[in-house]
């Protein structure tokens, strides 16, 4: 693996500042922080990301509100569908 970052405009940004070669094939891909899971190491359990419900519904009111708003010319900048 080798740190290096995406971009030298924004060097200290986390996307994809992680290359991880490969064994299948040799190929480098790179990485955000949040991607990287070492499956050999059991000290580190691994979970899936989510959202719990309550948060999720809160988000999903809020976008819902927003694109009603946004139907009626009520927001300076407009959300698309």
């Amino acid at each position: 693996m080798e740190i290096r970052p995406k971009s030298p405009d924004f060097p200290e940004s986390p996307w994809e500042k992680y290359v991880i070669q490969y064994e299948t094939d040799g190929s480098e891909h790179p990485h955000s922080p949040w991607e990287v899971h070492d499956a050999n190491n059991p000290l580190v359990p691994w979970k899936r990301p989510h959202i719990d419900p309550s948060t999720r519904n809160k988000l999903l009111s809020a976008v819902t509100g927003l694109q009603e708003k946004s139907l009626r010319n009520q927001v300076p900048c407009p959300i698309l569908h």
